[in-house]
């Protein structure tokens, strides 16, 4: 197994737990806290998270989106002309959040970080594949793929939490 990811992912979200506040180190507790391989493999299973952007003007957006883990970068692809894209353009900071199921089965994750926009044809082969069909074809609509390089990285998984 690649460890770059996990080992990175780990150092990330452990650092981010060391300049969170107390009280997000409280609503995260150690115990609770997905380790690296944990992390790594409920966010490779994962394809669905809501991405947080601001408008020009301030407010906050959040909407749905598909996303692949590459590496240790997420990346989404989209419509060129989206309120997300236009948001990026202005402000890059944007924030995931990838949960799973509900009560004591519940997970999440938290990613902040600093946001690229990339034309299909700029992003590298490994960036395009997840979003290729079962043919390999790339499919028209995307016009954009969006990378989130995180910064910060929290999660909590509940007790009886399977991820």
């Amino acid at each position: 197994m690649i460890t770059e990811p996990i080992d990175t992912l780990a150092r990330i979200q452990e650092a981010s737990f060391t300049r969170a506040s107390e009280a997000t180190r409280g609503a995260f507790p150690p115990e609770r806290r997905m380790d690296g391989a944990r992390l790594l493999s409920f966010l490779a299973r994962k394809w669905y998270s809501v991405l947080a952007t601001t408008r020009p003007d301030g407010r906050p957006q959040a909407a749905p989106v598909g996303y692949a883990l590459v590496g240790t970068k997420f990346v989404m692809a989209s419509l060129p002309d989206a309120q997300r894209v236009r948001n990026l353009k202005h402000e890059p900071h944007a924030s995931l959040v990838i949960d799973e199921d509900e009560s004591e089965r519940h997970g999440v994750v938290i990613v902040d970080g600093t946001t690229r926009l990339l034309q299909p044809l700029e992003a590298g082969l490994e960036m395009r594949a997840p979003f290729r069909d079962d043919a390999g074809t790339f499919p028209d609509w995307i016009g954009v793929l969006i990378v989130l390089t995180p910064e910060r990285l929290l999660s909590y998984a509940a007790q009886g939490f399977q991820g």
